[in-house]
């Protein structure tokens, strides 16, 4: 992306999270958090939930 310094896909991410956390059911639930990080409607939104995600781990 023009204009972006750093970027990483959401798979990526996901990935690499889910590398931290031991038992499967657990990782489920984190990239669930993760994809409603992504899937916010807005940018207020995705805040929110970044926060919320952030709060809890």
């Amino acid at each position: 992306m023009p204009g972006v310094a750093w970027q990483r896909y959401q798979l990526h991410l996901q990935q690499n999270a889910q590398a931290y956390v031991t038992k499967q059911s657990k990782k489920r639930v984190l990239a669930a958090d993760i994809r409603a990080v992504f899937n916010a409607p807005s940018a207020n939104e995705a805040k929110r939930q970044l926060d919320l995600l952030n709060d809890k781990y």
